[in-house]
């Protein structure tokens, strides 16, 4: 017979168990009556281990129907002792309060193929663990942990080891986007049997727990989709940067889509990537997409008109300032795509003969031709982002008209016929206007003459100097004269 006296701690399932107790062992080959009373008197006790006992056998309940959704977040755990053999501090119906944290792994729409559960036990511990699908809405794994056991004045911190199962339930939840997310959860602590690796004898000695939760995260929302946008207005090219930020406490945003709005671009008009670039086929407005999705899941979209500009466009017109060889010219160039302002203008009169004349950075300049002919004037023009156009003209440039006439004597009369003999200047236009002046002013009114072709009657005999200005239809003017005797 021997007999020994063991005092240890035992940490198990997250609580701090103390468990003394003194065993005395008497072997024999027959007991006979009578003995068991001598046995204790002589203060040796002996132990029976009860069956460990379920709260299922104390309240049957049906779970509720499993809900396939994911699983995230914070949840408050409530718990009630279904089974305590050989731990003290624990007894079947006993209350207690947990936290878990949980995140969904490998998840498609409602399904997750894994949980990662972080466990509050006692005292500040947390331990972690993953779970795996194994039926709709149904998560389970296994672990272990080690509790510190003192035996003999002796502490062994890994004296007994307490493998465990824990299997999860969705029993309500929520729907955002048709992404179902769990608000409710059920769960079951199975701890079968603990090992003891210490010279003391510890028995049998097992617990179970059934947990019911409910989220104490918010109900996950849309993250915020936006993004900002710089446009190369030289080359129709654009950067694009994704600002989008998670809802506030919601999941990591994990996916970006981009669509340019830009079908002619090809297989380039979308991206994927946080801060693409994109050269746009044309120049035109686009409406720009943006689509983020969180690691729930949940996606948010916002859309950009954005604008690649396109060039201006020259154009002008001139008049001459009169009988002149001036002319003024007026800027009448239009602003491309986007409405880029028009920043310089340059003026080619085509017109070497006239020097440093012959160029202007003016909007609207003049400038006089250093001779009648045909010229080509050109205005370039330039916007605030570099782009250029240009447009040319033919500008003539006439000559004043050459004016000449023939008088012829009717027979033996004062009379006397005019025949305009006048031709238009160098590249001018007809002529559409004469005017006569006979040197007669004894014949009163009958002096003058606005007749291409006049006769006129000389009011005595004499030498008069008769005068024709002709005018073409650019204003331009020529006189001419010459004596008619009589």
């Amino acid at each position: 017979m021997g007999a020994f006296i063991a005092s240890r701690l035992w940490r198990a399932e997250g609580y701090t168990l103390s468990m003394a107790f003194q065993t005395r062992v008497l072997i024999s080959a027959r007991m006979r009556p009578g003995r068991t009373a001598a046995i204790a008197a002589a203060g040796m006790v002996l132990c029976a281990i009860a069956p460990a006992e379920s709260l299922a056998h104390v309240r049957a309940s049906s779970p509720p129907a499993a809900l396939d959704a994911r699983v995230t977040g914070t949840f408050q755990m409530f718990a009630r002792i279904t089974a305590a053999t050989n731990v003290r501090g624990e007894h079947v119906g006993q209350s207690l309060k947990r936290r878990w944290l949980i995140s969904p792994q490998s998840c498609a729409g409602n399904v997750c193929q894994a949980l990662d559960l972080d466990r509050e036990r006692s005292a500040g511990i947390d331990e972690s663990l993953t779970l795996r699908r194994v039926a709709a809405g149904t998560y389970a794994g296994s672990a272990s942990f080690y509790v510190a056991l003192r035996c003999k004045h002796k502490t062994y911190p890994h004296g007994s080891r307490a493998p465990y199962r824990i299997t999860l339930t969705v029993s309500s939840a929520v729907s955002v986007q048709g992404i179902t997310f769990a608000r409710g959860i059920t769960a079951t602590y199975q701890n079968s049997k603990r090992s003891d690796s210490t010279p003391c004898v510890l028995g049998r000695s097992h617990d179970a727990a059934r947990y019911t939760g409910k989220a104490k995260s918010a109900i996950p929302s849309p993250p915020v989709a936006s993004f900002s946008t710089q446009v190369d207005g030289a080359t129709d090219g654009a950067s694009f940067t994704d600002t989008s930020i998670p809802a506030p406490g919601g999941a990591q945003i994990v996916s970006t889509q981009w669509s340019f709005g830009d079908p002619a671009a090809g297989a380039g008009d979308s991206s994927t990537a946080a801060a693409p670039s994109h050269q746009f086929s044309a120049p035109g407005v686009y409406t720009v997409t943006l689509t983020v999705t969180d690691a729930n899941g949940l996606s948010s979209t916002t859309t950009q008109p954005v604008t690649a500009p396109g060039p201006p466009t020259a154009a002008f017109a001139s008049a001459r300032n009169g009988p002149t060889s001036t002319f003024s010219f007026s800027d009448q160039s239009h602003q491309g795509v986007g409405a880029v302002p028009i920043t310089s203008w340059s003026w080619q009169f085509g017109d070497p003969g006239s020097g440093a004349a012959n160029d202007s950075t003016l909007e609207d300049p003049t400038h006089e031709f250093s001779q009648p002919g045909t010229y080509q004037v050109t205005l370039t023009i330039t916007d605030a982002d570099g782009r250029q156009s240009a447009s040319t003209q033919q500008v003539t440039v006439s000559g004043p008209p050459n004016a000449a006439f023939t008088a012829t004597e009717q027979g033996i009369t004062a009379i006397f016929a005019f025949n305009d003999e006048s031709t238009p200047g160098v590249d001018g236009p007809v002529i559409v206007a004469w005017s006569w002046n006979f040197g007669d002013p004894g014949s009163g009114s009958q002096d003058t003459s606005t007749e291409e072709n006049p006769s006129h009657t000389f009011s005595a005999p004499g030498t008069y100097t008769v005068t024709l200005t002709v005018t073409d239809a650019d204003g331009l003017r020529s006189m001419t004269t010459r004596r008619v005797n009589f």
